[in-house]
């Protein structure tokens, strides 16, 4: 079989085999297929095979060491289980751990990357600003109600209510199988200001009813047949709004409003049933000789004790509004010049995403992600799959030339690295067999050509087109790399390829 690929290649091109058979055994003597290096240790004659074999290889410069030979890769393909974020996780900690144990020689720096790197710092990121935004939030909010209300129970309390919303949100998602991503890891602190929202709305008119209540169970229940509509209003018109976002073509986000729209009403069902009757636990916000004094205040005088117990906030905003009343046409105008101008900018927002918005600038991830960039053919992929029915569609030399040039085309575009396929390797395995670096980029002369070298590809193992060429011959692939232009210039991209 070898023998009739090869006597097929000879005919393919009969001049530049002026022996034969013999001229390819000639030029081809001492190749072999197989590791320059065997074990850990690097004899220096195997030093010298692997400079050779270094110095004329077109596919591994850009690919597995730079053009310049300043930077190398140990690159590993993981298979599908790492599609579990905790195997992932480990796996790439278990890496770390690795090369932390075994620094690399004097003079050589390690630099971490790739798809599985970038994305597991993502996740441990995320972890951590769970541990810290929550936290921050809560301790936000216990301030703001102290400075509000000055009553320990009052501070307390809403962030209890909200703090259960959470916890029966979070444990629904652990119920339902949703894990937590860029989008959702939002949930916990929006369900505890939305939460506390409500909770300020119910100890602001519990501390009106006790003026009037004989007893802190009647404001309680007050506060709730005054208050409980309004918020129900309120909460629901946001679930509305969040659970809207079913409608959008991204499933992560679609997640994101159920989840989010189902959180805001358990926060309201939690706030409205759980703070009025806790509230009544604990001794009213002012003692009761207070609340007489400022309420014999508002009869003696009923214009002027509202306006003494403004805060400075409020005081504010009635001045305000008195001017705006006075003069409406300047601010009437001067909110629609505001209005258009923001109009304006608004529709000149530049919908984009790029992989290493997820990073600062300093970071790791994005380090070696730009040197991989910058010398090599980066991390991110675009793959372009060909499917045929026939078994011996990728043999013809016009499918092969197609190839070619739609990888030619593609690495004129902005953003491309660099591109690979089966084409690839059979040009470069037909240039060193004929001899003759022309041969690296003429067309093939017909499909015997082509089956002759995928037949010599399929006598070595492991096959190197295995990753570009099924072994039924009916699907092949074209691996492209893109640098990290983000997603709006993919697209342009993307849409121009097809």
């Amino acid at each position: 079989e070898v023998e009739d690929a090869l006597g097929a290649l000879v005919q393919s091109s009969p001049e530049r085999f002026p022996m034969g058979l013999g001229t390819i055994a000639e030029r081809m003597g001492d190749v072999r297929y197989g590791a320059a290096v065997e074990g850990d240790e690097v004899t220096p004659a195997e030093r010298e095979r692997l400079l050779r074999a270094l110095a004329d290889a077109p596919l591994l410069e850009g690919r597995l060491i730079s053009r310049d030979r300043t930077l190398t890769v140990v690159a590993l393909l993981l298979d599908e289980r790492v599609e579990d974020h905790l195997v992932m996780q480990d796996t790439v900690e278990h890496i770390d751990e690795w090369l932390e144990a075994h620094p690399p020689p004097s003079g050589v720096n390690v630099h971490r990357g790739g798809l599985p790197h970038l994305f597991n710092s993502i996740v441990v990121k995320m972890a951590h600003d769970n541990f810290r935004i929550v936290p921050l939030t809560l301790l936000v909010c216990l301030v703001l109600l102290y400075l509000s209300f000055r009553w320990v129970p009052g501070t307390f309390l809403p962030v209890v209510a909200v703090g259960l919303s959470a916890i029966m949100v979070i444990g629904a998602m652990a119920l339902a199988g949703e894990t937590m991503n860029v989008i959702n890891n939002i949930i916990p602190p929006l369900l505890i200001i939305i939460g506390v929202s409500d909770s300020i709305h119910l100890i602001g008119r519990y501390r009106e009813e006790l003026d009037h209540a004989s007893s802190k169970m009647e404001a309680a229940r007050n506060t709730v047949r005054a208050m409980a509509v309004a918020c129900f209003l309120t909460s629901i018109t946001t679930a509305v709004g969040l659970a809207s976002l079913v409608v959008s073509q991204t499933a992560m986000l679609q997640r994101f409003g159920v989840i989010a729209g189902i959180g805001v009403l358990i926060a309201y069902v939690v706030t409205i049933g759980f703070l009025p009757p806790a509230m009544t636990l604990f001794a009213p916000p002012l003692p009761p000789r207070e609340r007489k004094r400022i309420t014999l205040r508002r009869k003696r005088a009923k214009d002027e004790g509202p306006r003494a117990d403004r805060g400075l906030l409020e005081r504010a905003i009635v001045v305000l509004t008195a001017k705006i009343l006075r003069r409406p046409w300047p601010f009437i105008v001067g909110a629609a010049l505001l209005m258009a101008a923001f109009s304006w900018m608004a529709v000149r927002v530049t919908v984009d995403s790029a992989l290493l918005d997820e990073f600062d600038e300093e970071d790791e991830a994005v380090v070696s992600t730009l040197l991989l960039e910058e010398k090599l053919e980066g991390v991110r992929p675009l793959e372009i799959m060909l499917e045929s029915d026939d078994p011996a569609r990728f043999r013809d030399p016009e499918v092969v030339a197609a190839i070619d040039e739609t990888q030619a085309w593609l690495r004129e575009q902005d953003g491309v690295l660099g591109t690979v396929s089966m084409s690839d390797y059979l040009h470069e395995t037909w240039a060193r067999i004929a001899g003759d670096e022309e041969a690296r980029t003429e067309r093939f002369a017909s499909e015997a050509q082509v089956a002759a070298l995928l037949t010599l590809f399929g006598r070595v193992e492991p096959n190197p087109l295995s990753s570009f060429l099924t072994e039924d011959g009916q699907v092949a692939r074209i691996q492209v790399r893109l640098a990290d232009i983000g997603a709006a210039r993919s697209i342009v991209v993307i849409d121009a390829l097809r």
